[in-house]
């Protein structure tokens, strides 16, 4: 694959990993109070500084984001409201999103794995400060479960 093509395709799993936490978040945000609705609003902060910086890498880059699909975002509202009736506790919600973590960490650390030799070193900076960050959210749930 041509290094243009494995940036384009590792940046846009980047920018939907990122896209895809902020929209769970506001969905579960409404169900949750206390410790965890903050710490949610937090790492709400943190997903959306993430996203501005992986689209003004995206502008430097010369790479086009195309936002996350109408179909795959109803999926995971409907997802998340199916959940939440059989248990709104804070417990399952910190899984829920834990596991969301997990799947975002994984694409982030097998791209970084298998294409960071190859990446602009902007476009694994984004990538791997994501990662990071996504290790954090999950480590700051685990306190909730």
């Amino acid at each position: 694959m041509e290094k243009t093509t494995i940036n384009e395709n590792v940046l846009k799993n980047c920018y939907k990993n990122a896209k895809m936490a902020i929209l769970s978040i506001e969905d579960i945000l409404p169900k949750c109070d206390g410790a965890l609705k903050e710490e949610l609003i937090t790492q709400h902060e943190g997903y959306n500084r993430h996203l501005t910086e992986i689209a003004l890498t995206a502008v430097n880059v010369g790479i086009d984001l195309p936002d996350v699909n109408g179909l795959a975002k109803g999926m995971l509202n409907a997802s998340i409201n199916m959940k939440t009736m059989i248990d709104g506790s804070a417990s399952h919600l910190a899984e829920m999103l834990i596991k969301g973590s997990v799947m975002g960490y994984t694409t982030l650390f097998k791209d970084l794995s298998e294409y960071g030799s190859l990446l602009y070193d902007e476009v694994y900076k984004r990538v791997d400060e994501l990662k990071r960050f996504e290790e954090a959210c999950e480590n700051n749930l685990k306190k909730f479960l």
